[in-house]
């Protein structure tokens, strides 16, 4: 983002670059270490004098987010946001030599609705066997455009004991962005 700005601010004459550059010269070539002082002068110099107090409070000492659909049209990129509804199981898991177990339950979603349980071992979701590392994905394939309620079965072992637990589909909004 900073790189963007310095060369918006110098017409594409300077860029982000040119301030390590000057970091690299003015300090480690010397021996020695900047400030920050010394950094965003060298950055405001690159940018034809442009000040960037009002970027180091809002992004570098504050927690403002990165205006990225501001931004990148500087550089003939465009940002995008989209919210999608996509099915969800409700569980978390982590997958070693002895299977694939379930960490997490999302309270209130088809994993909790089933009555699976965190240490319960997953295996299969919807007619899906679980050892299928793409599990997820083809479960969103297969029911992401069926209608919320659709019934479908989850099958775990818990305790040594194989469970075949009922639910009902689920969705959730998910935000993507970038470039």
């Amino acid at each position: 983002m900073l790189d963007i700005l310095i060369r918006d601010a110098s017409d594409n004459e300077r860029s982000l670059d040119d301030v390590m550059r000057r970091m690299y010269e003015d300090a480690y070539e010397q021996g020695a270490g900047f400030t920050e002082e010394m950094w965003w002068e060298a950055v405001r110099s690159a940018a034809n004098g442009r000040s960037f107090d009002q970027f180091h409070d809002a992004f570098i000492d504050g927690r403002a987010p990165f205006p990225w659909a501001e931004i990148l049209p500087l550089a003939g990129l465009e940002w995008f946001e989209e919210t999608v509804s996509v099915a969800r199981i409700g569980i978390s898991t982590i997958t070693d030599t002895d299977g694939i177990h379930i960490t997490d339950v999302v309270p209130g979603g088809s994993g909790a609705l089933a009555g699976v349980q965190a240490g319960d071992d997953l295996l299969e979701i919807g007619g899906i066997a679980a050892e299928d590392a793409d599990f997820g994905a083809i479960f969103r394939a297969r029911f992401g455009n069926r209608p919320v309620g659709t019934p479908y079965d989850m099958v775990v072992t818990r305790e040594g004991e194989r469970l075949t637990l009922s639910t009902k589909l689920q969705f959730a909004d998910v935000s993507n962005s970038g470039i």
